[in-house]
């Protein structure tokens, strides 16, 4: 039977890359948010 360490740390291993690319999906997605919200602030800005 497997040491539980051996069990546990690729585990962990793999929670961290799943934790990693969650992340750069949410900021990507708040970049697009962001650029949105720029480009309305843009016409906005001109219509003054």
């Amino acid at each position: 039977m497997a040491e539980p360490q051996d069990m546990i740390v690729p585990l962990l291993w793999e929670m961290r890359a799943d934790i990693a690319a969650s992340r750069d999906d949410a900021r990507a997605g708040f970049g697009a948010i962001n650029a949105r919200l720029d480009k309305l602030g843009r016409r906005f800005d001109t219509r003054r």
